[in-house]
């Protein structure tokens, strides 16, 4: 919803390949956001690439060159948001100014200064306290049905990639 209440609507989604549990829900999270607030994607502008840098590039310049550009990118990950982000200065391009970023996991590098990534991310240490508690319950036999998926919510650490949209 941050994109959204930031007055984007032409949104862009580069996702890895859905055959992975992670982007397939990732994916569906951005739809079931978009849904909420009745927006409408250009399917052209929502990508299932490999995560290789020439397919991250040659995405993006689609992306950019077509004549609906977005206003705003969500990327599957911080590393493809980095990539994103390298390809779009490098076109001349600002961020935030021309094109809001999000990435997803707030690795290490994406609160850089120089960098400053808006990302969605987890808890770390409470997925980790969770992962020995119900490995622990495993060994010991006491594991339930229900406690083999657990969801935890993610939550937006807006930075500097993501700005009003300029009218």
């Amino acid at each position: 919803g941050h994109l959204v209440q930031l007055g984007h609507r032409n949104i862009g989604i580069i996702m890895g390949p859905e055959k992975y549990s992670t982007f397939a829900e990732r994916m569906v999270g951005c739809f079931d956001v978009l849904q909420e607030y009745d927006i409408t994607l250009d399917e052209s502008h929502v990508k299932n690439i490999e995560v290789t840098k020439e397919e991250i590039e040659s995405t993006v310049i689609d992306l950019i060159s077509s004549n609906n550009r977005p206003t705003a990118i969500v990327c599957g990950t911080d590393h493809i948001a980095l990539i994103v982000m390298d390809v779009i200065l490098s076109m001349g391009l600002k961020i935030p100014e021309d094109i809001s970023i999000i990435g997803f996991d707030d690795i290490a590098i994406a609160k850089h200064q120089s960098i400053q990534l808006t990302t969605v991310a987890h808890n770390v240490q409470r997925m980790a306290e969770l992962a020995v508690h119900y490995l622990i319950k495993n060994i010991e036999g006491t594991l339930t049905e229900q406690e083999h998926r657990i969801i935890l919510e993610p939550y937006l650490i807006v930075r500097k990639t993501t700005a009003k949209i300029s009218t």
